[in-house]
């Protein structure tokens, strides 16, 4: 993986430098799966799972140093925010394929 790795889809201030790989892998690597999820049918757990991941991390850095994270913590926030947007535009188009009758897919 390249040492600087920016997972929030453009937002330059929360770019992911200098942080060891190991401590970001998790939450990362689910982060990506849930993102990238294309069957429809699975992405709400890959969503739950990137969740419950950023959650875990934001929790263990706060309880180190958040001043010494505040740009990780940054890009957990971020990437939190952007779990509960993709969430959202699932929830809607499940909830509108039920209504026209196409059924969830």
């Amino acid at each position: 993986m390249p040492d600087s790795m920016n997972l929030n889809m453009g937002s330059p201030e929360c770019s992911i430098d200098n942080v060891r790989e190991s401590e970001l892998s998790a939450w990362k690597i689910l982060y990506q799966s849930a993102i990238l999820e294309m069957d429809t049918a699975v992405v709400m757990q890959r969503i739950a799972e990137a969740e419950r991941a950023i959650v875990e991390r934001a929790l263990a850095l706060r309880k180190e140093s958040p001043n010494d994270h505040a740009k990780e913590l940054g890009a957990l926030a971020y990437s939190a925010n952007f779990l509960a947007e993709l969430r959202r535009l699932e929830t809607s188009r499940r909830t509108d394929a039920v209504s026209s009758g196409d059924g969830v897919r």
